[in-house]
Order: structure tokens, then sequence, then C-alpha cells
């Protein structure tokens, strides 16, 4: 029988001298480089030239049913599409209250959700970059732009937002997080920065911290949590003096980490890309694109997180449109997988998450300048947000769709944090052997 994406389960008797037990055979498709034609069986199942694909079989001898059930990838009914927006690519969507906010090419779009299932566009905002995350706290929204840095906008109207700010970050701003007065920015490769929104007219740097390559951040009492990309790591930083944050723990991650959600005492980390241990170039490596999940830790002690529970999707390797995320919200977590899809999975028992419900976006021709690339791909997911019984994926080359999630979906509980006060600004430290220059940052 052919499961979901690729993976592959048959069962048959065979010789097996140790006992007289089943032997089941699954058989599961790796995106790879190269292909050829494989047999699980000679005279039960054969997979002709397919491009792009490669073999993994498992032979599980003697297993009871139920463990031989586990090693095959269930990930739930497909959940539908109920409707979607209009409004073209969105890379990220955010709720709060009745008030659905969606960024994409460029444009902010406020909708009332009083019917959840039913948004309706009721506000725009145009030229705010290359938008990629928002978070939206007391009708402010702050939204991250890549090249374009941070932009800080009134939506206490909905109709109509309004540009309050335009902060030019250290890097490429990608990850937003908000804690007290300060906003936590994911700036790639320079870390995390640090910047003071007690006038949200007016930001204001306060310092940086060397994470790593930083894509996304969450932050709570004082304590920083980073998804950091190319070395596989949660990152935990004590913020609790935000001109002097420090890095307290690196935690090894099984794919590139982004996406970070916390929930009483676990966080939640979304992956992607390569597993733990691929040595670049080695696309015949079973850990070739094998990053791809979701993992839980226990930070009660963030100085020593403890891993909990991981789950994986399937392989997948694309580079471009590779960011991943992950919403917690009672006993589901819902993890944005990019071209793999959205899935939904049931942590109620939190040592073994297991999946409960999916949906990938329809396929889309690729072009380049234009020209038919003869591609064809799932749209990619971006950022997620939820409502009542709703899942709201931002599909980032088609449009917001609206997920029905019945029974799963809710508003997530707000996380308590006792956020840090800012401190007075410290004397600046000058050697007199040089002249320094510190600005507060760039605000247009």
């Amino acid at each position: 029988s052919i499961a979901l994406l690729g993976v592959v389960e048959t069962s048959k008797p065979v010789d097996n001298p140790s006992n007289s037990k089943q032997c089941h055979t699954t058989v599961v498709l790796l995106p790879e480089s190269k292909v050829t034609q494989a047999n699980a069986s000679s005279s039960d199942f054969t997979m002709q030239p397919m491009q792009r694909l490669t073999l993994a079989i498992v032979l599980s001898c003697g297993l009871s049913a139920a463990a031989a059930a586990e090693t095959r990838r269930d990930f739930g009914p497909e959940l539908p599409i109920t409707r979607s927006l209009g409004l073209g690519g969105a890379m990220d969507a955010a709720a709060e209250g009745d008030t659905l906010y969606v960024i994409g090419e460029g444009n902010l779009h406020v909708a009332d959700i009083s019917d959840p299932r039913a948004p309706r566009i009721v506000g725009q905002l145009r030229d705010l970059g290359n938008t990629r995350q928002i978070e939206v706290r007391d009708r402010l929204a702050y939204v991250t732009a890549r090249e374009d840095g941070l932009f800080v906008v009134d939506v206490k109207k909905p109709d109509a937002p309004t540009l309050l700010c335009h902060y030019d970050t250290i890097e490429l701003a990608t990850g937003i997080a908000l804690s007290g007065n300060v906003a936590y920015v994911a700036c790639r490769t320079a870390g995390v920065e640090l910047i003071d929104i007690s006038e949200p007219r007016r930001p204001v740097h306060l310092s940086t911290i060397r994470t790593g390559e930083a894509q996304s951040v969450v932050a709570r009492g004082g304590i920083l949590y980073a998804g950091v990309w190319g070395s596989r790591k949660l990152v935990i930083c004590d913020v609790g003096d935000p001109y002097r944050p420090v890095v307290i723990s690196k935690t090894p991650l099984d794919g590139y980490g982004d996406g970070v959600a916390l929930r009483g005492r676990h966080c939640f980390v979304a992956t992607g890309h390569h597993a733990k241990g691929w040595r670049t170039g080695d696309e015949a490596s079973p850990l070739y694109g094998a990053g791809h999940g979701l993992e839980i830790f226990d930070v009660g002690d963030p100085v020593k997180p403890v891993l909990v529970s991981r789950i994986k999707t399937l392989p997948f390797y694309r580079i471009g449109m590779d960011m991943w995320d992950v919403m917690v919200a009672g006993d589901f977590a819902f993890l944005g997988d990019t071209y793999n899809g959205v899935f939904v999975i049931d942590i109620s028992r939190i040592e073994r998450p297991h999946f409960v419900g999916h949906r990938q976006l329809a396929p889309v021709p690729r072009t380049i300048d234009g020209l038919d690339t003869g591609e064809s791909l799932p749209a990619p997911v971006g950022g997620i947000a939820l409502a009542k019984d709703t899942l709201y994926v931002a599909g980032a080359w088609t449009d917001l769709h609206v997920v029905d999630a019945t029974g799963m979906a809710r508003v997530p509980e707000k996380e308590p944090d006792q956020a840090p006060a800012i401190p007075a600004r410290p004397a600046p430290q000058v050697d007199p052997r040089y002249r320094v220059y510190q600005p507060d940052g760039q605000v247009y």
C-alpha cells in the first residue's frame, strides 16, 4: 500500500530461522540526487525509475504489529483548505483578538476574523520591503523585512494601519520576538539584536548576542531561545541585563534550527535541511535532507536542556524558502515545514508525539525571469497562525489559506512573562587608543 508523501509499507511472511513471526518491510522514498530501480520483493513490489528518489529499506523481523506500525509514517488525515484570501504570496501571519495580520510581497494586510473561518480584509499597508516575520502586541505590529530591517506599524485602526518607524537592523532581520520593552531580532550570522521599544516611534539599539546564524527567536522571563541554522543548535541566552546578554547553553539539533515556541518548561524547535553528521557534498548520505521535524526539550534548567522527544517529517532538500515554523496550543503543536506542508502533532504525551493531520499546498510551476523552468513544486509554507478550529497557513508562492482544524486549533494561551526592566545605560568602555562611534541605531 502506498502511504502519504512517499512512504511505502508492505509485509509478508519470510524464512526467519529465529522465529516464525512475520517480517515487515518498510520502504521509504527519500529525496536524493540519484535513483535507478529497486525491488522490495521480486514478486510483490517493483518501483520503476523515478527522478530524485532513492530507496531506504528497513527490515524489522519479529516485531509486534504495533511496533511495526510505528515504523510507518502516518501523517493523519489531509486537512481541507476552506478558502484562500486572494492576497498573493504570504510569508507569515499573526492573530490578536478578532484580527488577523498577514505579511507578504512587501505588504501588510489586516483582516477581521470575528468569524475565524471567513476572514474579511479591512486594511492594508504597502512598501514594507522583503517581509519575513510579524509579531503583534497591544495593537502594534513589528515586521522584520530581511535587508530592509524592522518596521513598526500602528494597527489600532484596522482599516488604516500607519507606519510609525523603520529601524535599520545590524544584518538581515529575520525572526522577531517581544518581551517587556525589548524586541529581539534574529539577524542571521550577526546573531540576535536587542532593541529598546519603550518608545515605538524611536527604537534604540541595546546590544547584540552572537548566537550563530539565528533564524527565529522567542523570549520569556529574561531568557532568550534561538533556533540556529547552519550549526544546528538551540542556543539559550540570559538577557536579564539587555546591555550584556550572555549565552548560557548550546544544544545540538538533528537538523538546521529555526522556529521556536515555549509552553511551560518545554521548548519546541522546528528543524529542516540536513540531519546531524551530514558532510557537505555527500548527497548519497541518508542524512541528506533528513533534518526535517520537531524537537522538544525540557528547559526547566535552561543551562542544561534535556531532549524529551523528536518527530520527523519526510526528508527533502531545496535551498531557498527554507524556513520552518512551530506554534503550540492545547494538546497540539503545529509545524510549518515549507515544501512538505503543515503538520498537526498530538503532544498530549509529550514524550511520544504523533501526527494527527497534515496539509501540503498545491504544486506551483516555477519560473525564472518569467521563463518556465518545467519544474513544479508544492508551494512552500511560511508562517502559521491559529484561531478556534482554524489554522491560517501562509503560502509563500500562493496566498493566505484558511485550513479547517476542527478540534485541534485554538487560540494559544499567553505564557507568563516577567520581563526584566531595562536598566540605565552603562557608561561606555572607551579604549584611549581608539575613537569609538556608538550609534543608537538608524531610525527612518
